[in-house]
């Protein structure tokens, strides 16, 4: 049995990698899946590529362990991408930032009712934020968008202040530890944030949006159900800012009403 370190470096998509390194050199590359599935925290399947120096580093499919350098780049490649072939990282962004402004301008009118209260303090959050961040624009867009479609945020997206605080139980959420002079629940700087799957936190990530583009993808990829009270904000990923429309003939209403004031 081979005992050479293994070091690799891991991409998820084109703004997340991680360094994984290998105390010895799996024999099959389902045994260094399972071996990386450990170290990541993940719970999905996936496949891998790697950078091939026969052919100038070019992504080639890993199917035989000879293949990989003892210093390589992976690639993962989740059950999303082969049910969609979207970039999603990519295509999520650039239809959110498209949407964005126009999202932030109808979050401002409505000041009404208890949801249009939360808008109201998320903007007033938002207003303190660097107007350069497209960070928390974007932060500000998704966390204001389950108001203005009058569902239930609080049992899927939660934050805290410390690890210690932190409720890592149910279906689907994400737990943000923020920093402390972060106010009225809104996630736009985070210490990290925890994805969570069927009450195990399944990975962790540096900011809120990236991990909402995770859960949403684990979600769809793995079939789960969306949470009840979010359904509305699920499907306007899906259906709107993916176009993932699965066949359905027309939108619910109130993501109909809100595609038209988008157009």
């Amino acid at each position: 049995m081979a005992t050479d370190v293994l070091k690799l470096r891991v991409i998820f998509d084109e703004v997340n990698a991680e360094r994984v390194i290998l105390p010895s050199r799996p024999e099959t590359v389902q045994a260094l899946i399972s071996e990386m599935k450990d170290k990541l925290n993940l719970t999905y399947d996936f496949r891998l590529q790697f950078e091939d120096p026969e052919f100038d580093n070019a992504l080639n499919n890993l199917v035989n362990m000879e293949d990989l350098p003892a210093k390589a780049t992976v690639k993962l490649y989740s059950e999303f991408h082969r049910i969609t072939n979207l970039n999603l990282p990519s295509t999520f962004y650039a239809s959110l930032d498209k949407y964005t402004p126009q999202l932030l301008q109808l979050y401002k009118k409505r000041k009404t009712g208890p949801f249009g209260q939360k808008l109201e303090a998320i903007m007033m959050a938002f207003e303190e934020q660097d107007k350069n961040d497209i960070c928390a624009a974007r932060t500000a867009a998704l966390a204001g968008l389950p108001h203005y479609l009058k569902e239930d945020s609080s049992e899927v997206f939660r934050t805290c202040k410390d690890d210690s605080e932190a409720d890592q139980e149910g279906t689907v959420a994400l737990v943000a530890v923020v920093n402390e002079e972060e106010v009225l629940q809104v996630p736009f700087k985070t210490q990290h944030v925890s994805i969570v799957l069927e009450d195990m936190v399944v990975m962790s990530h540096r900011s809120w949006t990236d991990s909402l583009v995770i859960l949403f993808a684990l979600v769809y990829a793995l079939h789960l159900k969306y949470p009840e009270k979010l359904s509305g904000f699920f499907e306007f990923i899906q259906v709107i800012l993916l176009d993932l429309d699965d066949g359905r003939k027309q939108l619910r209403p109130k993501l109909q009403a809100l595609k038209n004031e988008l157009e």
